[in-house]
C-alpha cells in the first residue's frame, strides 16, 4: 500500500520530516488504539456505574416488557429485486443516564448487537439487527422466558416475519406482502403509504393479533425487571396546615402501563396483596401508598429481588425517606428538609 492510501485509510496527516530529524514515525497501531480508547472513554462518560453485574433471565424479560421494541423497518431500495428492504430489529432505548444497564444487557446477550448513543437527545440504544443473532440469541431467550405484557403478541408476529426471512420468502412479492400483513398488526403498524400499497394489492388479509394466557404466579425477577423500567418511587410533599411543619408527606410506589395491560397489573396487585388499581389518561396504574405495606411488603421484596439501573438509586433514596417517615422525623423541620432534599434528586430530576 502506498503512503497516500495509508493516510486515507487511517485518517493520518503525514508531515515532511527534514533529514536528520529526531522525530519518530507515526505508529498506525497506536492511532488505532487511541481511537478505541477514545471510544471507551466516550462510553464511560455516560455510565452511571463502572460495575458490571449478572442479570437473571427473568429480569431481562421483565425489563424488555417495560422498555424494548420488536420492530421491522421497510424502505425502498432499487437495487433489490422487489424494490424493498426488510430490516427487523430488537432494541431497547433509554435515557443516557442508564447506559450502564444497557452495557450489562448487551453482555447478557453474548455481546451481540451494538450500543448507539444519541448525545443530542440524551438517549442510548441497544440494537440487534443481524438475522443470525436474532435467530440464535434473542428469539430463543424470549421463547424460554416469555414476555407477559401484550408485547408478547408483537414478539409472536415478529417471529413470524423472521421465519419468512429465514425461508428467503421476503425476496419475492408474495413474501413481501406476507410481511406487510403481519407488520400491519405489529406495535406501530405500517406507514400510510405502505397501508395503501397493501390494501390496493390482492394480498391484503386480516390477521388477528395473537393471544396468550398469563401464568398464575409472576416470576419475582420479572417484577424487578419491569419495575427497573416502568416503576416509580416517589414522595408527595404538599402544604397542609394540620401538620406542625405545615406540610404533609405521602410516599408511594407505582407501576404504570398502557391501559390495555390491566390483566398483568391486576395479577401484580393480587400477588403483592396490597395497593390499588386505577385507570387514567390511557394508562393503568398499580399504586401502593400505605406505609405499612411499603415497609413490610414492597421494600423487602426489592431488597430480595434487586432493581438495577438508575432506578436502583431512586429505590435507595426512597428507602431513606421511608426510614425518616417511620421514625416520625418528617414531622420535624429538620427531617422534612432532609426528605425534600432527597426527593428533589430522584426519578427524572436525577442528574447525570
Amino acid at each position: 500500500m502506498i503512503k497516500s492510501d495509508t493516510a486515507q485509510l487511517f485518517n493520518i496527516k503525514f508531515k515532511k520530516v527534514k533529514k536528520g530529524s529526531n522525530k519518530k514515525k507515526i505508529s498506525v497501531k497506536k492511532i488505532k488504539n487511541k481511537k478505541n480508547n477514545n471510544k471507551n472513554k466516550h462510553l464511560r462518560k455516560y455510565s452511571t456505574s463502572s460495575n458490571s453485574y449478572s442479570l437473571e433471565p427473568q429480569f431481562i424479560t421483565g425489563f424488555a416488557d417495560a422498555e424494548s421494541s420488536f420492530s421491522v423497518s421497510i424502505y425502498k431500495n432499487t437495487k433489490m429485486k422487489i424494490g424493498w428492504v426488510i430490516q427487523p430489529a430488537f432494541s431497547i432505548g433509554l435515557h443516557i443516564k442508564d447506559l450502564n444497564i444497557l452495557l450489562n444487557i448487551k453482555s447478557f446477550f453474548n455481546n451481540t448487537g451494538r450500543i448507539k448513543i444519541d448525545k443530542k437527545n440524551n438517549k442510548v440504544y441497544f440494537v440487534v439487527t443481524l438475522i443470525k443473532d436474532l435467530n440464535n440469541i434473542i428469539i430463543p431467550h424470549f421463547l424460554k422466558f416469555p414476555l407477559l405484557t401484550l408485547k408478547r403478541a408483537d414478539f409472536i408476529l415478529f417471529c413470524s416475519i423472521i421465519e419468512i426471512i429465514n425461508n428467503k420468502e421476503h425476496l419475492n412479492i408474495a413474501g413481501f406482502y406476507k410481511i406487510l400483513n403481519l407488520k400491519y398488526n405489529l406495535n406501530k403498524g405500517l406507514k400510510s403509504k405502505l397501508i395503501k400499497l397493501l390494501k390496493d394489492s390482492n394480498y391484503f388479509s386480516e390477521i388477528a393479533r395473537p393471544t396468550f394466557k398469563l401464568p398464575d404466579i409472576i416470576p419475582l425477577q420479572w417484577i424487578s425487571g419491569l419495575v427497573s423500567g416502568d416503576g416509580s418511587f416517589f414522595v408527595f410533599i404538599g402544604k397542609n396546615v394540620k401538620y406542625k411543619t405545615g406540610y404533609r408527606v405521602d410516599p408511594s410506589f407505582s407501576i404504570g402501563l398502557h391501559d390495555r395491560e390491566q390483566a398483568i397489573i391486576t395479577l401484580l396487585a393480587k400477588q403483592f396483596n396490597c395497593g390499588s388499581i386505577n385507570v387514567s389518561n390511557g394508562a393503568v396504574y398499580y399504586t401502593v401508598r400505605d406505609l405499612n405495606s411499603l415497609t413490610n411488603i414492597i421494600i423487602p421484596f426489592f431488597n430480595n429481588n434487586p432493581i438495577f439501573g438508575i432506578k436502583s438509586l431512586d429505590f435507595a433514596d426512597f428507602c431513606k425517606m421511608i426510614s425518616l417517615i417511620k421514625n416520625k422525623e418528617h414531622l420535624t423541620e429538620s427531617g422534612l428538609k432532609q426528605i425534600i432534599n432527597i426527593n428533589n434528586d430522584i426519578n427524572q430530576r436525577r442528574g447525570l
